[in-house]
């Protein structure tokens, strides 16, 4: 193969690549720019007109907290209002939303009444947490419900687990119109804004920071959590030589692991900084 031959292949790959990553900065700017700050005015909207002067004093209202306790908390029977205690069968909120939004005081059982909300804005929740707290703790149309949920799981389905940040045109052409559909349901008036996203030339450094923003970094972490067991083995061979060798053995393990599950260690620590 000649070195021309070489040389335009792999200026074709690069191409390939910025376009890749365009379309992930396109698709998640949708995301970023035009949904989330849609379902922040929905549920702002919402807890005005409940009389709520601030997210903080809606979170801290005990029917909302005793909602989300049970989407955290399993096998908890709370002190006050016993009857609507759930025990959910999964846990969709997470330990760091939880810990985002509440914090817990001198009390000893595990009960709603035993935690405070945070001082908190609707800026600090992300796409995931805005659509949970919608769905579970607003009053909504069951056409409302069926959209937030479709983004949301937009999101998670392209989002929130590309630590690659780089979408295909396979995958683009086929997500892109079922986007911009659920779009303009939300907001008829953003079309204008779709188009020029959707002709956004690649910004290098945006796009780093928005699949920072975008990642779900504590679903990866259960997966290595998951996946550690492999190489704990390894690492127990070399305790007997000292620290510096072992935490060289266990940066290096588990770089390897990371990259055996497509997942870039700088991004990664980016995210958790």
């Amino acid at each position: 193969m000649s070195t021309k031959y070489l040389q335009i292949e792999n200026e074709l790959e690069k191409r390939m690549d910025r376009e890749d990553k365009r379309r992930y900065l396109v698709v998640g700017s949708v995301i970023l720019e035009i949904v989330s700050p849609q379902l922040r005015k929905r549920l702002e909207d919402f807890y005005t007109s409940k009389g709520f002067g601030c997210l903080q004093d809606f979170i801290n209202s005990l029917p909302v907290k005793h909602i989300l306790f049970h989407l955290r908390h399993k096998n908890s029977k709370c002190c006050v209002d016993t009857a609507n205690c759930v025990n959910q069968q999964s846990l969709p909120l997470n330990y760091s939303q939880w810990n985002r939004m509440y914090t817990a005081g001198s009390k000893k059982h595990n009960c709603h009444c035993k935690y405070t909300a945070k001082p908190i804005s609707l800026n600090d929740l992300d796409l995931t947490l805005l659509s949970l707290i919608l769905l579970k703790c607003c009053s909504l149309s069951l056409d409302e419900e069926t959209l937030i949920s479709d983004l949301r799981e937009f999101k998670n389905n392209y989002l929130s687990h590309n630590t690659d940040g780089a979408i295909t045109e396979t995958e683009y052409n086929t997500l892109w119109t079922d986007l911009t559909t659920h779009v303009l349901q939300l907001d008829p008036s953003k079309h204008n804004n779709l188009v020029i996203i959707q002709n956004r030339p690649l910004d290098e450094s945006l796009c780093q920071y928005y699949v920072t923003c975008l990642l779900d970094v504590h679903v990866i972490l259960e997966k290595i959590d998951t996946k550690i067991d492999a190489t704990s083995a390894e690492i127990q061979t070399t305790i007997g030589n000292g620290n510096t060798e072992v935490m060289k053995t266990i940066g290096t393990k588990t770089a390897e692991l990371l990259a055996t599950m497509g997942i870039n260690n700088d991004v990664l620590m980016a995210k958790i900084e």
